[in-house]
C-alpha cells in the first residue's frame, strides 16, 4: 500500500536531514515484540549474540565489504544495544557531523519504506530479519513476531559520547540484572492475595 498522509499518521523519529549512509558510529537499541523477554532463553541468545558477529563480519546488504562494523553490542533479554560504525571505506571511521539543513528530506525519513542500500536503516533491516527467521525456525513459528517496529537511534558526534555510549553497553546487563533482582525481591514481600 503506498504511503498515504491522510491515513498514515506514523512520524519518523529519524533526524530530518540527516544522510544515514555517511560513516559514523551510532548507537542503537531494538526491542523485542511486547518487550517479551525472548532472549532470556540461552539458544535465542546465542542466535541474536551470533548475528552481531556476523554483521561485523559480513557487513549489510547493500553495503560495500568492510564498511559496516559492529563496535560493541551486548544482549538482554528483551531488547539488545550496539554501535553500528559505518565507515568511509575498509579503513577508520570519522565521526558523523550534524546535517547541514535540518529541514531537507532523506530517503531514510519516509517511515522505513525505502530504506537506502548501505545505510544505518539496511544495517538494521539485515540484522533484525536474520534474527528473526533463525529465532523463528529454533522456535517452530514461521511467522512469529520476534521485533518492536522500528528501533532507536542516535548519532555518536564525538570520542567523548563513543566513550560515554560504551561504558554504558558494556554495564547495561549488571544494571539490568539488579534492576530484575530488585523487582523479584519487590514482589517475593508483596502480598498477591486478594
Amino acid at each position: 500500500m503506498p504511503y498515504d498522509p491522510e491515513r498514515h499518521h506514523r512520524r519518523s523519529i529519524r533526524l530530518r536531514g540527516y544522510d544515514y549512509t555517511q560513516p559514523g558510529y551510532y548507537f542503537i537499541t531494538i526491542c523485542t515484540h511486547a518487550r517479551q523477554p525472548l532472549f532470556s532463553d540461552p539458544n535465542m541468545r546465542a542466535i541474536a549474540e551470533e548475528q552481531w558477529q556476523a554483521l561485523g563480519r559480513a557487513g549489510a546488504r547493500g553495503a560495500r565489504p568492510g564498511r559496516v562494523s559492529v563496535d560493541i553490542a551486548v544482549v538482554l533479554p528483551d531488547h539488545t544495544h550496539a554501535i553500528i560504525v559505518i565507515a568511509s571505506g575498509p579503513a577508520g571511521c570519522e565521526p558523523a557531523a550534524p546535517p547541514a539543513d535540518r529541514d531537507a528530506v532523506s530517503p531514510e525519513n519516509t517511515l522505513g519504506i525505502n530504506v537506502a542500500p548501505g545505510s544505518l536503516g539496511a544495517v538494521v533491516r539485515s540484522y533484525k530479519a536474520a534474527v528473526a527467521r533463525r529465532a523463528n525456525r529454533q522456535r517452530r513459528t514461521p511467522a512469529g513476531d520476534v521485533w518492536q517496529r522500528g528501533y532507536y537511534e542516535r548519532i555518536i558526534r564525538d570520542p567523548a559520547g563513543l566513550a560515554h555510549v560504551r561504558r554504558y553497553i558494556a554495564t547495561n546487563p549488571a544494571r539490568h540484572a539488579r534492576s530484575a533482582a530488585q523487582l523479584d525481591a519487590l514482589l517475593a514481600r508483596m502480598d498477591l492475595r486478594l
